[in-house]
């Protein structure tokens, strides 16, 4: 029974102290940031339809990854060929609802995107939930991280 005692103050006294503390990321609510972040991750999806991958390819950090709908995973130079490849075309991306949230020199962008696209010769729709992360480098904003989620429109 006194080993029982022991144990849950031990327990108690470990954690009270991280209860205590605040979060360690708070949300920035700058909305110069907002908008410089939102403005990026748009001007992205109209460089993948308008196929300028040089300048793609200078927005995304040099540790970018990709985790595709099927769960895929591709690094820089990986999405960078498979676009350049002109194999498969983006015809049309349409990110709406964008929610941006920034956290210092970090921002994580989160929307519904419609893209409209050639794979294998058919054209299709897909409609998908995107989480894009970027990190604030020498003054610049650049995508570290992007995930798609597929979903009914």
């Amino acid at each position: 029974m006194r080993m029982k005692r022991w144990v849950i103050i031990l327990f108690v006294g470990l954690n009270l102290p991280l209860s205590a503390q605040e979060p360690v990321a708070k949300v920035d609510e700058t909305p110069a940031t907002h908008a410089a972040v939102e403005k990026l991750d748009l001007d992205i999806a109209k460089m993948l339809v308008a196929g300028d991958w040089e300048r793609y390819g200078a927005q995304l950090s040099e540790d970018f990854v990709h985790t595709a709908a099927d769960g895929a995973i591709e690094h820089k130079q990986q999405a960078w060929i498979e676009f350049r490849s002109g194999k498969n075309k983006m015809l049309d991306m349409i990110p709406e609802e964008l929610q941006v949230s920034t956290y210092g020199d970090t921002a994580v962008v989160v929307s519904h995107v419609t893209i409209l696209a050639r794979l294998n010769g058919r054209v299709i729709t897909t409609f998908s939930r995107f989480t894009d992360v970027f990190v604030q480098r020498d003054g610049r904003w650049l995508m570290i991280s992007s995930q798609a989620t597929p979903m009914s429109k």
